[in-house]
This record gives C-alpha cells, sequence and structure tokens, in this order.
C-alpha cells in the first residue's frame, strides 16, 4: 500500500522529532499538505489522481486515490516516485528537504551532516536511500535507516562516505569535508561568527565556505560546541580583538545560569546579539548590557546561552 496509517514506522523518518513521534493532531496537519500538494500536482499537469499514480513508477495507479479518499499521510516512497516523475517538490519538511540546522536529535554535528548529505545525493540523483545503498553495493539500506533514526549519533564511516561521492560523483559540502574522521579538523567545533567591536554586540555569521574550526574548551559539548571571533579596537575592559566566544548551541529560554552573564541572546525581532544579561522590574524583561560601550536595553527574550571567553 502506498499510504501509511501508521506514522510512526521507520518508513516515515520525516514524521518524527528526535525520538518522538508526531501527535494526531500533526499528523492530520500534514495529511491536509499531503493533499494540497497533489492538488498542485493535477492543477499543473491537468491529470486525474489515477493518471498520476500509473505515471509514478513504482506505485500501484489507485494509490493516490485511496490515500486521498481515505485518514492516513502518504508514504516517503511514493512522494519519492511522483517527485521524480513529475519534479514538483512538496513544501513540507519530508525526509528529502533534510536540514541540518533544524535537526534537534542528540547526534554529532558530523551525523547531521551525514544525513544531510545522503539527502542531497538522493534528490539530485532522482533516487531512494534503498537505491543508493545499492548504487555503493551494500547489503540492505540498514545503515542509513539507522543513520536517519538516530541509532547511529556519530555519524557514517569514512568509508561509505567516499563510496557515496564516487559512485555519485556529488562532492561533499565543506563543512562534512572538514569534520570527517581524519581530517585535520575532526573533533574541533566550528567558529561560526564574529563580532565586530567597533559597530556593536550584534553577531554576524559566516557563509559555510568561510567557516574554520578550532579546539573546543573543556566545558563545551564537541557535539554542540561553536565559536565566535572577536574583532576590531575596542574600549571594553573585557572585551579585545583576537579574543574567542565559546559556547554550546543549545538555545533555551533565559534560566538562573544566564543571569548576571555575558549570553549569546536573540531578541524577538530576531537578532542575535554578545549582552549581559540581568534582570529588571517587569515580567518577561531582561536588562541587556552591552559590553562595548555599557549601554543597557529593556528586551524580551527568545533564548539565551551562557558563554566562556578565552584568548587566542
Amino acid at each position: 500500500m502506498g499510504f501509511d496509517r501508521n506514522p510512526g514506522r521507520d518508513t516515515m523518518p520525516y514524521l518524527r522529532r528526535g525520538s518522538m513521534r508526531i501527535s494526531e493532531k500533526e499528523r492530520q496537519a500534514l495529511r491536509v499538505r499531503h493533499k494540497a500538494w497533489l492538488d498542485k500536482i493535477m492543477a499543473q499537469t491537468g491529470l486525474t489522481l489515477t493518471e498520476i499514480g500509473r505515471e509514478a513508477e513504482g506505485i500501484n495507479a489507485g494509490t493516490l486515490r485511496t490515500f486521498y479518499t481515505g485518514k492516513g499521510v502518504l508514504s516517503d516512497k511514493v512522494m519519492l516516485a511522483v517527485y521524480k516523475r513529475f519534479g514538483i517538490e512538496p513544501d513540507f519538511d519530508a525526509w528529502f528537504q533534510y536540514r541540518a540546522e533544524n535537526d534537534e536529535s542528540d547526534i554529532t554535528e558530523y551525523a547531521k551532516l551525514c544525513k544531510e548529505y545522503i539527502t542531497q545525493v538522493c534528490v539530485q540523483l532522482g533516487i531512494y536511500r534503498k537505491e543508493l545503498a545499492q548504487l555503493i553495493e551494500l547489503k540492505s539500506d540498514m545503515v542509513f535507516t539507522r543513520l536517519f533514526s538516530g541509532y547511529t549519533p556519530s555519524g557514517l564511516e569514512k568509508t561509505t562516505l567516499i563510496k557515496i561521492k564516487e559512485k555519485s560523483r556529488i562532492p561533499f559540502p565543506p563543512k562534512l569535508a572538514a569534520q570527517m574522521p581524519g581530517s585535520e579538523e575532526h573533533g574541533r567545533i566550528p567558529v561560526v561568527g564574529y563580532l565586530e567591536l567597533a559597530a556593536g554586540d550584534e553577531v554576524i555569521f559566516y557563509p559555510d565556505d568561510q567557516i574554520n574550526y578550532v579546539e573546543p574548551l573543556a566545558n563545551v559539548s564537541a557535539k554542540t560546541g561553536k565559536a565566535i571571533e572577536l574583532k576590531g579596537p575596542t574600549v571594553s575592559a573585557i572585551l579585545r580583538d583576537g579574543m574567542r566566544i565559546y559556547y554550546n548551541d543549545v538555545p533555551l529560554p533565559v534560566s538562573k545560569d544566564c543571569l548576571n552573564r555575558l549570553c549569546m541572546v536573540q531578541t524577538p525581532e530576531g537578532v542575535t546579539a554578545i549582552k549581559r544579561v540581568t534582570v529588571s522590574s517587569r515580567k518577561g524583561i531582561y536588562n541587556l548590557q552591552s559590553l562595548v560601550d555599557n549601554k543597557i536595553t529593556p528586551s524580551a527574550l527568545e533564548w539565551a546561552i551562557p558563554l566562556t571567553i578565552a584568548t587566542l
């Protein structure tokens, strides 16, 4: 059957949030988006559901009609078959739209980059993970299933990735190449941005191809650790050119650990900055002190992460 009445199955990894399965409410919302996607394909092609099913390789002609009149959701195998045939990408978070930055599961950054690369290869070649396993002559696609289900938190072996690269002729993204076992940067953490001290406290993030890697501090996790560079002249007695700020990239609501400390914060306006956080007299509002000019600004916060400063 081409649709799935049990969204907790491993054949539908995009229905998971870490190790959690989606709720009935989320499943129904996803079903609505699946139907909207099929409506879009019918409108653009002029075909019926039965005709779309007949033209999509590997599924039964009546599969889409059965889904449309039933209560389930489409399986990823069916969606890939339809996508391959008609090239109309769904706008919901299916497995072939995996993004490492959106993955909240407790795995290494390297494992997330492996998942992103597998996704990129499958989409560019127009194949499913099972077919990718066959392409690199694996006995089954279990190695990919375990990766996407969170059972391989350290990521894929380097030899497996090299086989994929050689067979697909799709190069490794720079971030993945830097994190691969045996590479110079393996086990290090990315320097994701910088603070221009003469300009203010806002963090400016580097493009992926400009990210470098450094050794993490003892209290910074190799899984979630990141660093920010400080650049330029400043009148601050604490900050100076050449320092780095280290942190574990786990954004949480403001906690006691953040009060009276230097933190990376994000305001409701979406600005990410480095501030010293203290309480104010208003509930939900914090006083944010600039370490560049000592100016204090009251603001609500989306999240805050305690920081550690170190010299180069």
